[in-house]
């Protein structure tokens, strides 16, 4: 989302609680594979690239990929945030 937000030249912010990919790094078993193969698992401008298109990605795969990602786009995101409450304040929101 934060690249198609950037390429309509939207301001945005992406908060995590903790760090990026924070629910892959302590909400999940550490056996955890995705269900899709490799070379489904995409994001914008981002596609696999290995030596194992039919594989499934491990947990600690999963939260390189997404945080490469991260930093691939330049995502402006803000780690260790916490957000109490969201309201429109009809212009915007308010957190």
């Amino acid at each position: 989302m934060s690249r198609c937000l950037a390429e309509r030249s939207i301001d945005h912010v992406l908060l995590e609680r903790g760090e990026v990919a924070q629910s892959w790094r302590t909400e999940r078993w550490d056996s955890l594979r995705l269900l899709t193969p490799n070379w489904q698992s995409r994001l914008p401008g981002c596609r696999y690239i290995g030596n194992d298109p039919d594989g499934y990605r491990t947990l600690p795969e999963v939260v390189d990929f997404i945080a490469g990602y991260a930093k691939l786009i330049s995502a402006p995101v803000r780690t260790h945030t916490t957000v109490t409450s969201v309201r429109s304040d009809g212009a915007g929101y308010i957190l």
